[in-house]
């Protein structure tokens, strides 16, 4: 018992000593700041994906409690918009009769984290263009399988999206000073 509480003490503290920070607590006693999530431009053919985005991004955004989305780009402190460029599917496995076994789901995304407009200042915070993610997924046994495959696979790409974006929009906060009080 002694051995096990030293051990959690020493944890704690090696954690705390790091600069580790848990991504779903607070910033610290800095006043919490109010995003705008943009319904993000759909340029593919797959119905709904900005949606998905949309959906995804609230969820991740809703775990931290120093920040608040908002439907309102006007009381926003931050706004985060972007685009779905691109939906491929390439083969990733073949058989001995190069029949696809396996395909690649390829999503392309742009997006900006960005404060809203001001005169003389650069109101980009962090941009990126063409990220590129991936999910392989089997063709299955038929035609219904192979496309909840792909569903699946995009569900996949879409949640980790928004949990990289959760995760740099938070680093953009504690290392440009976003996350302090602002009169």
């Amino acid at each position: 018992m002694l051995f096990r509480s030293l051990l959690t003490l020493c944890t704690l503290l090696l954690l705390t000593s790091c600069g580790y920070h848990s991504p779903y607590a607070g910033l610290g006693n800095e006043s919490s700041k109010t995003l705008y999530l943009s319904i993000w431009a759909n340029q593919t053919n797959e119905i709904g994906l900005e949606a998905d985005v949309f959906v995804a991004l609230n969820r991740w955004f809703k775990k931290n409690r120093m920040i608040q989305v908002t439907q309102d780009p006007g009381k926003a402190d931050l706004i985060l918009e972007g685009t779905i460029t691109s939906v491929n599917r390439p083969g990733a496995s073949f058989s001995q009769f190069d029949q696809a076994q396996e395909i690649r789901a390829i999503l392309n995304t742009s997006f900006t984290l960005k404060r809203p407009a001001v005169v003389d200042q650069d109101n980009v915070i962090w941009k990126v263009d063409n990220l590129e993610l991936e999910q392989s997924y089997a063709i299955g046994a038929n035609e219904q399988t192979a496309w909840d495959n792909k569903d699946k696979a995009l569900a996949e790409i879409i949640e980790n999206l928004s949990e990289y974006i959760y995760h740099q929009v938070l680093s953009e906060m504690r290392n440009s000073g976003l996350s302090e009080q602002q009169d």
